[in-house]
């Protein structure tokens, strides 16, 4: 893994089929990412309860590569300087599982979240 985390894809177009909004449910909890593409690929996260109370954001910048025929994505957390890594898998064009290979938090590694698009409503 580089030391120093490009803010550019190393693939440009790999994250092209995740652009748009998605999110996850867990623990009672909305997990909601937005994915953009381009010079800067970035996700913007937020966890909200069912209430729909922002309880927590937030902003990575991530690269997507291939290795062998995985997709492999790597995320830069710029405010706690963490990066966390996960495999993403489209299994269609409104369902996206992430695999988490490391974020920083043991107990998930290996883990997997399965996301759906969200409509432009919400």
């Amino acid at each position: 893994m580089d030391t120093l985390f490009s803010i550019c894809s190393d693939f440009p177009g790999l994250a092209a089929p995740f652009v748009g909004r998605w999110r996850y449910e867990a623990n009672q909890l909305y997990y909601e990412m937005e994915v953009t593409a381009g010079i800067y690929n970035l996700c913007f996260y937020s966890v909200k309860d069912t209430l729909g109370n922002e309880l927590w954001c937030g902003v990575t910048r991530f690269r997507m590569k291939k290795e062998g025929d995985k997709l492999i994505c790597e995320e830069l957390d710029t405010r706690q300087n963490e990066l966390g890594i996960g495999e993403w898998q489209s299994v269609d064009q409104n369902e996206l599982r992430i695999k988490i290979w490391d974020n920083g938090n043991p107990e998930e590694a290996g883990t997997v979240r399965i996301y759906r698009r969200l409509n432009e409503e919400g």
